[in-house]
C-alpha cells in the first residue's frame, strides 16, 4: 500500500497543458522493457554503463530488475526485507559514472548503495529521511537525495558522510526528484511547482528553468541527457480536460528543443541513456516504454 503514496501525490498535481507539437516528433515509441516475473510495479528507472537499465520494482517483489544492452532481463536483486541488502518499497533508483547503484527505499527510509551486478555495498542515510523518492549520483561520487517530507535534497560524499542541505532557502525545501550531469550539475524538482532547479558545481543559488511555451507546466520527474541537457516528465491536461503526459526536452534557458507524447496514465520515472534513448516507466500499468530519435 505504501508503494501508492508516490503515485497519490503525482496524480494531485495540477492540471497543465500541453500545445501539441508543429512539427512531426523527434522521438518515437520504439518497444517496451519487459520482465518475466509474476507480478512487478516499475516506478522508476535508470540508465547505467554499458547500456544497462535498472527498474525499481515496487511490488511485493522489492527489487530492482536488470536489463541488458539490448533490453533483455538479466535478473534482478535486493528482495522485500529490512536488513541491508534488502529492499523495502523502492521509490528510485540511480546508476552512478562507477557503474554503482543507488536504491531510495520509503519502507526504510534509507538509501542502498550495490554493485552493477546488485553486490550489496553499503548504507547511506538512516535516520535522515522521510519520504526519500529521488536520489541521484554525481561524477565526483556524491550522492544526492530528495525529500520533500525532510526539507530538501540532502548531499553526501561517496561513503556516504552527510555534507549539507538544500532547502527553502535554495528553493527546493519540497524536492521531490533529483538528477546529476557528467559535468557537475544537479537538477531538482519541486513539489506542485513549475520550476526545475538546476546548480552548478559548487553553487549554492540555483537556476530556475520555466518552460516559455508552456507557462503552466509542472514537472514531476528530471533527468540529464547525455549532451547535458535537461529533460523534463510532466502531467497535462488539454482544452477538454483529457489528462496525459510529455516528456520535454529543454535548452539551457529552458525552450523546448523536444517534445515526447507518452501514452500513460501515471508515469513516474524517467530516464536517458547514454545514447539518447528515452525511458518512461509507470508502474501501476506495470509498463516501461522506450522512445527513440525518429
Amino acid at each position: 500500500m505504501k508503494a501508492k503514496f508516490k503515485y497519490i501525490i503525482v496524480a494531485a498535481l495540477a492540471a497543465l497543458s500541453c500545445r501539441p507539437a508543429a512539427e512531426a516528433p523527434a522521438y518515437v515509441e520504439a518497444g517496451r522493457l519487459n520482465a518475466p516475473l509474476d507480478t512487478w510495479e516499475p516506478v522508476a528507472v535508470a540508465a547505467g554503463k554499458e547500456g544497462r537499465v535498472y527498474v525499481a520494482d515496487a511490488s511485493e517483489n522489492s527489487a530492482v530488475q536488470i536489463f541488458d544492452a539490448d533490453r533483455v532481463y538479466a535478473g534482478g536483486f535486493g528482495g522485500l526485507g529490512k536488513e541491508p541488502g534488502r529492499l523495502f518499497v523502492p521509490t528510485d533508483v540511480a546508476a552512478g559514472p562507477d557503474g554503482a547503484v543507488y536504491v531510495a527505499e520509503f519502507g526504510t527510509r534509507r538509501v542502498s548503495v550495490f554493485g552493477p551486478d546488485g553486490a550489496f555495498r553499503r548504507l547511506v542515510g538512516g535516520g535522515t529521511f522521510i519520504a526519500p523518492f529521488g536520489v541521484a549520483a554525481g561524477p565526483d561520487g556524491k550522492i544526492y537525495v530528495a525529500d520533500a517530507e525532510a526539507g530538501g535534497v540532502f548531499v553526501f560524499d561517496e561513503a556516504g558522510k552527510p555534507l549539507e542541505r538544500w532547502g527553502e532557502e535554495a528553493g527546493v525545501g519540497r524536492a521531490w526528484d533529483v538528477a546529476c550531469a557528467a559535468d557537475g550539475r544537479v537538477a531538482a524538482i519541486v513539489a506542485d511547482a513549475p520550476d526545475i532547479f538546476v546548480f552548478g558545481p559548487g553553487e549554492a543559488e540555483p537556476q530556475r528553468l520555466r518552460v516559455p511555451e508552456e507557462p503552466s507546466f509542472v514537472p514531476v520527474e528530471c533527468a540529464f541527457g547525455p549532451e547535458g541537457r535537461v529533460f523534463a516528465l510532466g502531467k497535462v491536461t488539454s482544452a477538454g480536460g483529457t489528462e496525459d503526459y510529455c516528456v520535454l526536452r529543454l535548452a539551457e534557458d529552458g525552450r523546448v528543443e523536444d517534445k515526447i507524447e507518452i501514452s500513460l496514465t501515471s508515469p513516474a520515472g524517467l530516464a536517458v541513456a547514454a545514447d539518447g534513448t528515452v525511458y518512461v516507466a509507470d508502474g501501476p500499468r506495470r509498463d516501461v516504454r522506450i522512445y527513440r530519435r525518429d
